[in-house]
């Protein structure tokens, strides 16, 4: 059975996947070991946000992080640097726990 998180997730890209004005990508972060014996990292680097993106805005395509947490679940440093350093080079980053959290930092209008 899928995690919260997970099953969170892919309700984001149900929900977002078909926006002509954005694209997401799930970013799966991680390391194993390969039959060669040597490790391979995957992801863009650890404490990326789950999804990450691109919305156009204006003329311009912004960044976006999106770090999907559920009941019981806690960014960690890492998390929480990454997201605060998009923000700060002006992306679009946040945590959600709910489809709506997603809304509101994608500034899609209230139904």
């Amino acid at each position: 059975m899928a995690s919260p998180e997970k099953v969170l997730t892919h309700r984001i890209l149900l929900r977002h996947g078909s926006r002509p004005d954005l694209r997401l990508w799930r970013n799966e972060t991680g390391t194993f070991k390969a039959p060669d014996g040597s490790y391979v990292s995957c992801g863009l680097c650890k404490g990326s946000s789950d999804l990450i993106g691109i919305k156009i805005v204006g003329s311009c395509g912004m960044f976006i992080a999106i770090e999907v947490k559920t009941a019981g679940t806690a960014t960690t440093d890492l998390q929480t640097a990454f997201i605060e350093q998009i923000i700060g080079m002006g992306g679009i980053a946040g945590i959600v726990g709910s489809l709506e959290d997603v809304d509101v930092l994608l500034g899609v209008p209230p139904k």
